[in-house]
């Protein structure tokens, strides 16, 4: 089985246990469908999330949004056109798998070879977004997509970047108003800022 399709069983079993799942699709998982919605019940209320709890103000988003950059945009739009996921759901799924993989493989590398850049520039960008957000009223930016665990004090607000499952297994707590960042004892790597790697 799959590492995705074992990830749905355990999401699965979470309904199924009583546990209310709400999941927000990221650039690599635009088309749930209704498959999680009728079959799993599992929510999907869109991107973002605006929620008040413990007297904060959340907004929760997959993160890719805060890019604005037009060759991205134009990538988002393209892949979520109706005609596309109806093009893509026509392919064999074997074949469907093979090529989302190849075109995710592609990004990452070229993502890698300007590594240290794309670093410092994706914060700037996510920095500015939850800005924006915070002086809208916004006291808590929660979101993924960056791939790394910040946590960045911003005047009036916070913004918190979840890291990811793969690498870190990381997640948030919020506690009393306070939201902090871990990672479950069995992460196959400990996790290290680049940011701080890159400023010493």
């Amino acid at each position: 089985m799959s590492t995705s399709a074992r990830v749905v069983c355990e999401l699965y079993v979470l309904v199924q246990a009583g546990v209310r799942v709400i999941y927000i699709p990221g650039n690599h998982d635009l088309w749930p469908g209704h498959y999680f919605s009728e079959q799993l019940g599992i929510e999907l209320p869109g991107d973002p999330v605006v929620v008040t709890h413990q007297g904060k103000r959340l907004h929760i988003t997959h993160g890719d949004t805060f890019r604005t950059d037009w060759k991205f945009k134009l990538s988002r739009y393209v892949l979520k056109h109706p005609i596309a996921i109806a093009l893509f759901r026509l392919l064999h799924p074997d074949f469907g798998n093979w090529l989302a993989t190849s075109t995710s493989n592609f990004s990452d590398k070229r993502t890698k070879r300007g590594h240290q850049q794309t670093i410092q520039q994706a914060h700037l960008t996510y920095v500015s977004g939850a800005e924006k957000l915070i002086q809208s009223g916004i006291d808590l930016v929660v979101c993924g997509h960056y791939h790394h665990l910040k946590k960045t004090a911003i005047q009036n607000g916070t913004l918190v970047i979840l890291g990811d499952w793969m690498r870190y297994d990381s997640y948030a707590v919020l506690e009393n108003g306070d939201m902090t960042l871990h990672q479950w004892h069995t992460a196959p790597k400990v996790y290290k800022d680049p940011l701080e790697d890159l400023q010493s």
